[in-house]
């Protein structure tokens, strides 16, 4: 490569390694970028992802300690939901409802039952 590769790069590259399942060089890139940024969860979290597709349930708890240590509160596994996500769930409920509400009402209406 004609320049050193960033975090991004890095990144890509171990989650290729968490796809097609090689943890050896996934635990030499998940190193590599700790190294780079020991305070960002997403090394962490993917090295944990791949240790768990793998069954290595030591080395999943390991890293979940190590994330620990390292004040990160995040949970392997959590998703981040924020207020903006809510405003779209109650919208698409709204919708639901307002759809399956017509569709009932409409198939009253034109209902052709026999007397």
């Amino acid at each position: 490569m004609p320049m050193e590769p960033n975090s991004g790069v890095w990144r890509a590259l171990l989650n290729g390694c968490k796809v097609y399942g090689d943890i050896e060089l996934g635990e030499l890139v998940a190193k590599k970028l700790i190294n780079l940024n020991p305070s960002d969860p997403r090394n962490y979290i993917m090295l944990s992802s791949i240790y768990s597709k793998a069954g290595r349930w030591v080395e999943f708890s390991k890293v979940s300690v190590l994330m620990k240590d390292q004040g990160d509160r995040r949970q392997v596994g959590a998703v981040a939901i924020g207020p903006s996500s809510h405003v779209r769930l109650a919208y698409f409920n709204f919708l639901v409802f307002y759809f399956l509400f017509n569709a009932f009402h409409l198939r009253q209406l034109f209902s052709f039952e026999s007397v």
